[in-house]
């Protein structure tokens, strides 16, 4: 039976617990309506409908009626078994509240109660974080691993069915997101899949930072995320030899900054940006450093950049705003 619901006051929101910056997401629900089986919704930074389709959708509804016929059904596990309402959030107004308000004010109540650590901004990772890229259209078959990965150095492989994520059952790209947002920072992971019909199991180590993606595209955190934009010309062959630079190393000379967070940063025209200290960028431009760097760093972070500035070569530190 399908209900559609389009204001959520009255529902639980640790049951009905999602990924608040969406535009829709699809719970399937035991016919109690008190657990739920899997979530159908997700999107990146590039597209919002790049991973989800309508045979994405068939394909977890029928994985989902396969474990609701089957002895021993398994269900996603709440974050917390006490109920709780919009109603109860900070700076609740009655009327209409947007999901993505919904982020903020439990943004704003985990930093009232000093809760608050800068990888909680990092929502519902992408399975690309930990080296998985899942197909769209059958969102618990792994489509590509990322070599060096946690993902690769635990053995999976093209091809793979996930079917547990920590307690989470797997049906979906949002599933695995699901399992991955209440990891911390550091965190091992245990993902449970079959190969050619073989059940297999492994735990992934992830190390600090895993959690950073590109968050611009979501509405609860355009505050978070730094508008510093370094734009330039990528600086050709014979200069960079002539500066000892390799041809692929991120390298480019600064326009004179005409923005505000560019002069208040302290950048000058004609420093040549090299990066972030200690971070090897390779075979980048401008404009992909000024997405890297928001998809890496919030405001208030202080960054150590790496330029040349009137012929020599220093580290000159910024606060993001």
């Amino acid at each position: 039976m399908r209900v559609r619901l389009t204001r959520i006051e009255k529902y639980d929101l640790n049951l009905f617990d999602f990924d608040y910056d969406l535009t829709m997401m699809i719970f399937f629900l035991d016919p109690s309506g008190k657990k739920i089986y899997a979530r159908y919704g997700q999107r990146n930074a590039a597209d919002a409908d790049a991973m989800q389709s309508l045979e994405g959708l068939d394909y977890t509804m029928k994985s989902v009626l396969a474990m609701h016929a089957g002895p021993t059904p398994k269900f996603a596990p709440r974050a917390s078994e006490k109920p709780r309402f919009v109603s109860q959030l900070q700076g609740f107004k009655k009327g209409c509240m947007h999901c993505h308000n919904v982020r903020e004010a439990l943004n704003r109540e985990l930093k009232g109660k000093g809760q608050w650590a800068s990888d909680l901004a990092w929502h519902y990772p992408l399975p690309d974080n930990i080296g998985l890229t899942m197909e769209v259209d059958r969102g618990n078959v792994v489509a590509k691993v990322k070599p060096q990965s946690p993902a690769a150095k635990a053995g999976l492989q093209k091809g793979d069915q996930l079917t547990l994520a920590g307690a989470v059952p797997v049906h979906s790209i949002a599933d695995l997101q699901y399992t991955l947002e209440y990891l911390p920072a550091k965190a091992d992971l245990k993902l449970h899949w079959l190969r050619a019909g073989q059940a297999m199991t492994a735990e992934l180590a992830l190390e600090a930072g895993w959690r950073k993606g590109d968050i611009s595209w979501r509405p609860s955190s355009h505050g978070l995320v730094p508008k510093l934009y370094l734009g330039g010309t990528n600086l050709a062959a014979a200069e960079r030899a002539k500066l000892g630079l390799t041809p692929t190393q991120l390298a480019f000379r600064l326009d004179t900054p005409t923005g505000t967070s560019a002069k208040a940063a302290g950048f000058q025209g004609g420093d040549i940006i090299l990066g972030v200290e200690g971070q090897p960028l390779d075979k980048m431009d401008d404009r992909q450093f000024y997405h890297w760097l928001r998809s890496q760093y919030l405001v208030g972070d202080t960054v150590p950049f790496a330029l040349i500035r009137d012929g020599k070569r220093t580290v000159h530190t910024a606060t993001l705003r």
